[in-house]
């Protein structure tokens, strides 16, 4: 008797390395989307801070970028009102949240404000962490 095909054993076996290869292959795509979600929010906060940083420069007026829980705005003074004008609001990517809320201030010559500096720090899910910095002289990196 001669053997076609396939019995019912072997395919189930077949199916089964598949799901298992699939399972791993998606936990590895979560934790990989994480990453980015969290990289591109740095990143995204750091244009945002230049944006801000300009905008005093350009205008001569206070410009502050405001973080809080899982967004942050960038808002500049209207010199002749005295009130901040919203300019720009983003939310963090699926999953992350600042550590703590803070204010960055620029002045017209695009210094930080004193005691409106420091680091803001993105945190997802997974406790992963990313930094972006506000030095003393304006200078915004990610760490």
């Amino acid at each position: 008797m001669e053997k076609n095909g396939f019995t019912l054993i072997e395919l189930l076996i077949t199916i089964a390395i598949i799901a298992v290869v699939m399972q791993i292959s998606f936990a590895s795509l979560s934790v990989l989307s994480r990453s980015v979600y969290l990289n591109s929010s740095a990143s995204q906060l750091e244009g945002d801070l230049y944006l801000a940083k300009q905008k005093a420069v350009s205008t001569g007026d206070l410009c502050r970028l405001s973080c809080f829980s899982g967004e942050y705005k960038v808002e500049a003074l209207d010199a002749k009102s005295g009130l901040f004008y919203q300019i720009k609001r983003n939310v963090l990517g699926k999953g992350l949240n600042f550590k703590s809320g803070l204010t960055f201030l620029f002045s017209s010559n695009g210094f930080p404000v004193p005691g409106y500096f420091g680091t803001a720090a993105i945190q997802d899910g997974s406790g992963k962490i990313k930094k972006v910095v506000v030095s003393s002289v304006g200078r915004i990196r990610i760490e």
